[in-house]
């Protein structure tokens, strides 16, 4: 699949959790500051934030687990 300057994680930046959910997707995040990777779990992210809350919030706001920084890369099977 070709990418969209809206897209992000290997889907469209206006998936939503639910989305990926449904989709059966396994997202990793990989910092863009430290190079830490780690897969995400979705249904918790969900819990948290909402299910309706788009892929590409992540994208601008998810911090670093490791150094706190935020700025991630992704991919998505």
């Amino acid at each position: 699949m070709k990418q969209s300057s809206g897209d992000f994680l290997g889907v469209p930046g206006y998936w939503t959790l639910e989305d990926l959910a449904l989709a059966g997707k396994v997202v990793m995040f990989e910092c863009v500051h430290c190079g830490h990777t780690e897969i995400l779990d979705i249904a918790a992210l969900a819990s948290r934030h909402g299910p309706q809350t788009r892929v590409n919030f992540f994208k601008r706001n998810m911090a670093c687990s490791r150094c706190g920084k935020t700025g991630m890369h992704g991919e998505g099977d």
